[in-house]
């Protein structure tokens, strides 16, 4: 029967058996000879050594047979595990040192790009009223708005100058895309990527989202369409409302001449 009274003694004069036993066994059949060679160079280059002159092999030879003699290289299986085991260690600790550093540069390109964002909406703000107050300006020269109406009051007015101004804003927005795409493919693929998303999270929430400058075009043609309509139906029907008001202030003079004429014509008679 087994105790466990000094059970960690016997485990470890096993493993040093077993270790042991291990050092007995040659490192080059424990060990591939040439850890860069492939598989598929052996498999499909069985006959390379055939290639290599008599003269190279037979010097490639006594330098592997120097080495095998020299005591420097006589280690055992442990010992070269323990060296792989801290070539390992050293290659992942590099690659550990590699993402840190990778991750403080991408952190510092992410402050900046924080920063120009930032900067970039406050300008763009700023923009985006220059541009409103001139599409202002040029409607009220086309005469699309009338001088002395409050914008702001009239729904009509608002709703046109903001149609117009949304179309100007995606088209700036599809000019600065395209313009990122040649400069940074990948940030602006995540712009795309983020605006999908702010679409999708909008019109789940029944928002009406207006991101088609074609179709805003032609919503502004046919508001603009439709007022033309609007404008050439009115003055048709002042036309008309005048035109039947002069006909009917000539049918009245008519009249009140013609009974004029017929008291006159009367008093005519009477004094006769």
């Amino acid at each position: 029967m087994w105790s466990l009274d000094g059970l960690e003694g016997r485990l470890k004069e096993h493993s040093e058996f077993i270790d042991s036993l291990m050092c007995l066994i040659p490192p080059k059949h424990y060990f591939k000879n040439d850890p860069n060679a492939s598989d598929d160079e052996e498999k499909f280059q069985p006959n390379k050594k055939k290639r290599i002159p008599k003269k190279v092999l037979k010097e490639q030879k006594k330098q592997a047979k120097r080495q095998k003699l020299d005591p420097k290289n006589l280690k055992t299986v442990q010992e070269l595990q323990i060296e792989k085991l801290h070539k390992i260690q050293q290659e992942k600790q590099k690659e550990k040192e590699q993402e840190d550093d990778e991750k403080d540069i991408d952190d510092e390109e992410e402050e900046e790009s924080d920063k120009e964002s930032q900067s970039d909406l406050e300008d763009g703000a700023e923009s985006d009223e220059d541009d409103k107050n001139k599409i202002i300006t040029v409607a009220k020269n086309n005469g699309d708005i009338k001088k002395g109406v409050d914008i702001k009051k009239s729904g009509s007015v608002k709703r046109k100058i903001d149609d117009v101004h949304l179309k100007v804003k995606l088209q700036d927005k599809i000019v600065k895309i395209g313009r990122l795409k040649r400069l940074d493919p990948e940030k602006a693929a995540e712009l795309q990527v983020k605006e999908a998303w702010d679409k999708a999270f909008l019109k789940a929430q029944g928002e009406k989202v207006k991101d088609d400058p074609k179709l805003l075009a032609k919503t502004i043609k046919k508001k603009i369409i439709k007022k033309r309509k609007s404008e050439k139906a009115w003055e048709d029907r002042i036309e008309s409302v005048e035109k039947s008001m002069a006909e009917r202030q000539k049918t009245r003079t008519e009249n009140i001449k013609a009974r004029i004429d017929v008291k006159n014509k009367k008093k005519k008679n009477k004094r006769k």
